[in-house]
């Protein structure tokens, strides 16, 4: 028995159109819907990679603006409190003279005023412990820089620093030379002639002086030693605690109290007759700066300069003051203080 198959092509052709007709009227559909053109691979897939890019840079700018108000939060708390801060320090102007003439009020009156400050200082606390943003306080100095120092620098500060993706910022120099005070060691004795005198005049940086008196009342020359040369310049000095000079106890150092290439002692000596002294063989220069000691051969005046720290691998601006060292540049500014005993060290 035969079996015959027959084809109606018109009627598959029909359907195959039918079919294609039905999948692009839901795609239109589709993208109707969803506001989208490309809604799967196949709509474009090179747009479709573009698309899922786009989305993710979205994403981050969200996250940013999200971040950047809750920094504003976070800001407007602190500036809350900080105002608050700043108003119980300003204060009534009647509270500020108060504190100022306590010395001149009675133990109660002076003692209210001293509970009144305390309380002040209490409060002001208690605003810096309190002061909360998303559990954590905001203003009692948690967030400070956290700084590991290693070398000759205490006491160091940093007020601000470009810091990349948490990732702790170094910085480095190098110590070429340290700060010195300007000073001579007493190194000679002072001969004085019989029934004369001999005044050494001591000038710090400022300008004030102190007189230093030799006298020799007696009928023949007189010795005076390193030691008492000293003797007689500590005398002098304690006497004037205002001039900005100092002699070691144990030592025969005679220096400036601070250091830097600022700080100057000048030592002019004249005799009973009112003549210029030469005294440059009984003191020695204590600085290693070739400035440090000059001899004026006309007035026989000394004068010894003091030296500032050189530093090395350094950028920026650089405030040096006796050990107090500023500095101030594009990576970090920062704060602290030398060691007295550190040369040609990297820090």
């Amino acid at each position: 028995m035969a079996i015959y198959f027959n084809t109606n092509l018109p009627e598959t052709s029909g359907l195959l159109y039918f079919d294609r007709t039905t999948n692009k009227i839901n795609e239109i559909l589709q993208r109707l819907e969803t506001g989208y053109r490309i809604n799967s691979g196949k709509d474009d897939p090179t747009g479709l990679i573009k698309r899922e890019g786009l989305r993710l840079e979205m994403k981050g700018l969200q996250s940013a603006i999200n971040n950047s108000i809750a920094g504003q939060n976070m800001i407007s708390v602190a500036e809350k409190a900080m105002g608050g801060i700043a108003s119980l320090l300003t204060g009534d102007p009647t509270d500020s003279q108060d504190t100022g003439i306590i010395g001149l009020l009675n133990s109660k009156d002076a003692g209210a005023i001293a509970n009144g400050i305390n309380q002040l200082a209490n409060t002001i606390d208690a605003i810096s412990r309190t002061t909360i943003y998303n559990g954590k306080q905001i203003i009692n100095g948690a967030y400070d820089y956290n700084t590991t120092v290693t070398g000759a620098l205490t006491n160091v500060k940093v007020t601000s620093a470009n810091v990349t993706e948490g990732k702790p910022t170094e910085f480095s120099f190098k110590v070429d030379q340290v700060a010195e005070k300007a000073g001579v060691e007493i190194v000679d004795k002072i001969s004085i002639a019989q029934n004369n005198y001999n005044i050494i005049t001591l000038t710090d940086n400022n300008g004030k002086t102190v007189n230093v008196e030799l006298t020799n009342s007696g009928s023949t020359g007189k010795d005076y030693s390193a030691v008492e040369i000293a003797d007689e310049i500590k005398s002098a000095l304690a006497s004037n605690s205002g001039i900005d000079l100092e002699i070691d106890e144990s030592t025969l150092f005679l220096t400036t109290k601070t250091k830097g290439e600022d700080q100057k002692l000048t030592i002019s000596t004249v005799d009973q007759n009112g003549n210029n002294v030469d005294l440059s063989g009984v003191f020695k220069a204590i600085t290693s700066s070739t400035n440090g000691y000059v001899v004026d051969s006309t007035n026989k005046i000394i004068t010894a300069t003091g030296q500032d720290w050189k530093l090395s691998g350094i950028e920026g601006t650089v405030v040096m003051d006796d050990n107090k060292i500023n500095v101030y540049s594009n990576s970090i500014n920062f704060s602290g203080e030398l060691d007295d005993n550190v040369a040609d060290n990297d820090e």
